[in-house]
This record gives structure tokens, sequence and C-alpha cells, in this order.
């Protein structure tokens, strides 16, 4: 509940007096006319009614904020599908990505999370278990926290693993009342109906309660109290009067020894818990894989559209083509996935020369690779790619993915592919796409490969180059030690996923992409984002305005305003606050706090446009309400006056009342008054 000091609501009706009298002082000074202002004593009877507390401001309309969209680190945009002014909608294309960046980030992230798993497995087996015990003797009032569920968990939904009262007593607060004294018996009524016997405690900031024994109740219940004559004092929900939280913070909960309801001692076990660490460490580690868990999701969806797609509806603006990805180096023509090559002239690879030693069920393939990177300068002609069988050492199961073979005039999809078939593998992490380039005849029986361990990336010596053919213009012809260039004998379908389950092709320096059988160095994929662009919303508007610190904490996100324009009388419009500063701006003595209120866009409306707004911030039914102007301020104290002596003109029947919510008007009275109650005033008229 909002309440207002008698200073507060004094200087508000203050502040109304004053502007009256100085609207009216130069008719004062003239003369004024035949009227006068005088002060009236006028009377009152306090009556219970509604009561809207209304907030008000006044700003100018304003186009809002854009909205930045953004892409995980490492990925490239190679091209911008709008440009600054579009007008865009949810959905939308905004601008295409070199996959192959995208499926790096993947693998990068992949490892990440892998190295977090290894880690907090780390931090699992060198926890330690222990017991959660009583800080003092006291009774459970509620347990939240079960076998096997683990810690975290339980805090984040309840605060606590359990709750212990121990002062022997629950509580529920009364508004304060006169007449009721520190002890007095009063009578609680439980939600189930049953009575049971209570005392009032009042504390010396004059706040009230009354107390039970905390054998009775659980915690939120609904009770109310009346006096030991059956007079209500008031309704509420019950509290532990003196606390203690079961707290932890790491672990999982091995046993529960507690229950609800019964008492415990001082240093009682109450929870055994697991794989606790004494740091937290591993709740961060945890929150950590869920932030990449996240970062995943949005990278695994680019990585399918292909695209980035606008989040919302707007304009269009912040497009630096100085964000896009440089087209690959050499006047190789790249492949994609699904499409022919040549389709995608700016994504680039690593490449590897392989041969097809074996097929298998289910569209996988045995092939031995050479265990270095090969620079190919054009993937249409792979006469200068080295074919001898020797140099293809390391070995690998795949998933064939789709073949393509450069006819001399366009790409051709391979529909089979069959032992002995070289192949230029272009590699994204585990990505691989194969472009044919030539044909070994060989006895897969008879197929010996040196011993060789492809962690060590020592290069074997380079085989003869094979011989160039008659006409180099006709593509066609094998690349490397002879035959037909054509696929022949066993085909097999092409196609498939184009992955490497059983280890990824290693890298240049030693290393290896992730998902392979080489130790990943310990790095975190960075979890900063790159803005590409921005979207600022067309059918929104936004109002800041300022409020009172006597009034912000009353505000809240999400709340409905009432907007009107000066440009358009006798039209509202709802708004909704957007946000509120945390920091005030000190000003005269008082801190203000900016708000962002929106508002849907109208065809008339434009920025610049003059506004005000107000909104409910509390609303009172059914209270004791008197004028604002009868409440006076006496030894620091709120006060009315029940009696007026008119030969002496003075007031009389002082009484002191605490005063609740007030719209500068009216202004409730929470104690001092009853419905019916007269009260005596004066009023400037």
């Amino acid at each position: 509940m909002k309440r207002l000091t008698v200073k507060h609501i004094i200087l508000i009706a203050a502040v109304v007096v004053i502007a009256a009298v100085m609207i009216c002082l130069p008719f004062i000074l003239n003369g004024g006319g035949d009227e006068k202002y005088v002060s009236k004593v006028l009377s009152y009877k306090a009556e219970t009614g509604d009561l809207d507390v209304v907030l008000s401001s006044s700003g100018t309309l304003a186009d809002p904020e854009a909205d930045a969209v953004n892409v995980p680190d490492g990925v490239k945009v190679k091209e911008y599908l709008v440009k600054n002014g579009d007008i865009v909608s949810e959905g939308d294309e905004l601008a295409a990505v070199d996959r192959s960046s995208v499926m790096e980030a993947i693998s990068s992230v992949k490892s990440t999370m892998d190295l977090i798993s290894k880690k907090m497995q780390a931090e699992e087996d060198s926890t330690t278990t222990s017991w959660l015990k009583a800080v003092s003797a006291g009774r459970v009032k509620a347990v939240y926290g079960t076998k096997g569920q683990k810690v975290q968990d339980v805090m984040l939904e309840y605060g606590s693993l359990a709750v212990l009262s121990l002062d022997g007593y629950m509580g529920v607060e009364l508004s304060p009342q006169t007449g009721l004294t520190d002890g007095q018996a009063v009578t609680v009524v439980l939600s189930s109906g049953e009575e049971v016997a209570g005392t009032i405690s009042v504390a010396q900031d004059g706040s009230t309660e009354a107390l039970i024994n905390d054998k009775y109740g659980k915690i939120g219940e609904e009770v109310s109290v009346r006096t030991a004559e059956g007079t209500e004092l008031g309704k509420g929900s019950l509290y532990v009067h003196s606390r203690w939280d079961v707290i932890a913070t790491s672990g999982k909960i091995a046993e529960v020894d507690c229950k609800e309801g019964g008492t415990v001692s001082q240093s009682a076990k109450l929870f055994k818990l697991s794989g606790m660490t004494s740091d937290g460490s591993y709740e961060k580690l945890a929150s950590l894989h869920r932030d990449y868990e996240d970062i995943m999701s949005r990278l695994f969806k680019i990585y399918q559209d292909g695209v980035v797609r606008a989040e919302s509806s707007g304009r269009v603006s912040g497009v630096d083509k100085s964000l896009l990805s440089s087209a690959y180096s050499g006047n190789a023509d790249a492949i994609q996935a699904s499409n022919a090559p040549g389709e995608d002239p700016e994504a680039s690879f690593a490449n590897r020369i392989g041969m097809v030693t074996a097929l298998g069920e289910n569209g996988t393939a045995t092939i031995y690779v050479q265990a270095w990177d090969t620079e190919i300068p054009d993937y249409q002609d792979t006469y200068s790619v080295v074919t001898a069988k020797e140099s293809m050492t390391v070995p690998y199961e795949i998933t064939v993915p789709v073949a393509y073979k450069w006819n001399g005039t366009e790409w051709e999809k391979l529909e089979t592919i069959s032992v002995g078939d070289v192949y230029i593998f272009a590699y994204a992490q585990d990505i691989v796409w194969m472009v044919y380039a030539g044909h070994n005849d060989i006895d897969p029986q008879e197929w010996v490969v040196p011993q060789e361990d492809p962690s060590q990336p020592d290069q074997p010596s380079q085989p003869d180059q094979p011989s160039q053919p008659e006409d180099p213009s006709k593509p066609d012809q094998p690349g490397g030690n002879g035959g037909s260039g054509k696929p022949s004998g066993g085909g097999y379908p092409s196609g498939g996923s184009g992955k490497i389950p059983s280890g990824s092709i290693p890298t240049p320096s030693g290393g290896s992409v992730p998902g392979g059988g080489q130790q990943q160095e310990e790095s975190y994929y960075s979890t900063e984002e790159k803005t590409i662009l921005s979207i600022t919303p067309l059918d929104k508007l936004s109002i800041t305005i300022s409020i009172d610190e006597l009034d912000v904490l009353y505000v809240r996100k999400g709340q409905e305003a009432v907007v009107t324009l000066d440009s358009l009388p006798g039209r509202t419009f709802k708004g909704i606050v957007e946000s509120i500063e945390a920091n005030g701006t000190n000003e005269g003595g008082s801190s203000k706090y900016s708000a962002v209120v929106s508002i849907e866009r109208t065809d008339s409306m434009l920025a610049g446009m003059n506004t005000s707004v107000s909104m409910t911030v509390s609303s009172e039914k059914g209270v004791l309400l008197i004028p604002s102007e009868a409440l006076m301020e006496s030894g620091g104290k709120s006060v009315v006056y029940k009696g007026y002596d008119e030969k002496s003109g003075s007031f009389t029947g002082e009484t002191v009342v605490e005063t609740g919510t007030s719209d500068g008007i009216r202004v409730e009275i929470l104690s001092g008054l009853e419905e019916g109650d007269n009260i005596w005033y004066s009023y400037y008229e």
C-alpha cells in the first residue's frame, strides 16, 4: 500500500491553495470586484469509498530504440539481402551467411561444451558428502527438498531446502488499531475453521501482529483474528515469526532426515548432500553449459536456413558492408552440401585428397586420405592433384556425401561411387563434399597401408606428379595414376550426411577438428556477439516520462498507462511501461527516475507530439476516507479535529490518525476514526 506522510499530503493541498491565490492576486490588488477570498469552517463525516491513486506525467512522442540484430562470434556475413531504409517483417531474410563459418562456430561450441562437461565431471568426482544440520532447536514448518533432487533446482524454486521456526511462534500482521495492548489475548481462526488461542504483540514502531503456537498453521495460510468478545481485528497470511531457512549452494540431496511439523534439536541432521563443492564451481559450469546450449541452438538454426532472419518488424538501419566476409582466395569454385559446385563462390574449404577403398552398408564407405591439406586452385582442374595411393595413409569411415564431377561444361552429380575412386574432400570442420579427381585400379584384398601415426603430421616424401594428359582441356580424363576418369565397377549410391562419425580430418597444425581423436586446447568459444544491422519498430512510438522517487517503487514494467495527445483531443490510447531507469537524477533535493512508455502508432501520430501519461498505481476498495484539507500536523503526528467552538473560533477534540493512500484530494484513514465520525476543518475559498 502506498502511504503518504502528512507533510506530503499537506504540501499538495498547500500548492493548490498557493496556485489559486497567485491566479487571483491581480484581482485582489485591483479590488477584485465584489468577491473576497475568505476562510470557511467546514464539517465532514468520515465515510468509506474507493480510492484510485493516479500518477501523471508528460513527454513527447519519439521513435523507439532500434533492436540490434546480432550473430554469434565467428559467423561471417557473405551478403546483405536488405539495405538501409528497407521495411521488413518478422521472419524476413536479412543476410546470407557463410555456412562454413557457421559450421566452424558449431564445431567450436561443441568442443567448448565437451570441455565444460569434462570439468563438470571432474568437479563431481572431487566433491564431498556432508550433512546440513540445524543451527538451533526448533520446529520444521516446511520441507521443499526431496531425495535425488539437485540442490540448485530446489533453491531456485523455493529459496531454501526447508524452513524452521526457532522461537515457537507463527505470526499474522494486523493494521495498527487503538485499544490493542501488548500481550492481549485474541482468537486466531485457521483456514480449516479451527480456533487457536493467540496473543497480540505491539512493536516499538507501532506494528502489530498476532502470535500463535508454531505447531498450528502452515506458511502462507490465510487466517482471521478477533478479540475475545468476537470483534474482527483483521485477516492475513501466517508466517514464521523467527525463521531459519536451510540453504545450500551445490550438490544433490542424498537423504532427508526431517519432516514437516516435527521438532529438531540443535545440530540435528536435516539433509545429507552428495557432490558438494566449496565454491559452487559445479553450478557455475552447469550454468555456462546452458549458455552454450542456447548458442548452439541459434547456430543450428542459422546453418539450416543459411540466412539471418528478422525477429521483429521495422525499418532497417546500420547495414555495414565492411562486415562482409572476403571472397575465397583463388579462382576455385566451392561446393555446398546440397548444391552443385560453383553455386557458392564465396565459401572456402580445406582440402584433402583421398581414395575409396571399401563400400559398406547404409551409405558408408572406407576412405584413406592424405595427412596434410592440399591447395586446390580450381576444382575444375584436377590434373595437378596427387593421387598416388601411397600418399593416402589415414583411414576414415564416412557417411558418403554428395559427389560431383566437372564434365567440361558443367558440374555433374554422380549417382554412384566406386572402390578406387580418388576424390578431393573439401571440408569445413566435419562437413565434407567430394569432387571427383580420378580413379586407381586397386585390389581391396591386397591394399596395404603404411602403419603411420596420424597424430604425427610429418609429411611423407611427395610422390611423382602424374603425367599430363595429351589434351588437358578435357577434364574427364583421369588424374593421377591412370584410370578411365569415370566411376566404374561396383557402383554405389551417392548421398548422405557428409559427416565423418569416427573422427574428423586432422588439421595441418597437428590438432584435430573437434570430434577427432586428438587433444583439444583448453579454450572456450567466445560468447560475444556481432551486430550486423538494426531494426527500428514502425508500429510503436515511445514516451520518456519522469517519475518522483516517492512514486517510482509503485511503477512496474508491463504496467498499463493512459496516454492522451494535445493534437488529438478527446482520444485516449493504451500505453505500456517498457523500462524504468535504475539510477535517478537529483532535482531540487528530490530524485527523479526516467521511465519509457510505448504506444501503438497510428497514422495521425508523429514524433515530437506532446503527450500526457497517467497510470493507476494503487486502487483501494471500501476504505475510510476524509478530505486531504482536513488533515493537520501536530507534534510530528497527523491529526484531525472532532469539534469546533463557534464562540472562540477554535477547533477541539484533537485526534491522532494514521494515514494510508491519498490521491491529493482524499486521504485514507487507517486508524483513529470510524465511519460516521464528524470532523471539522478550515478551507480557504
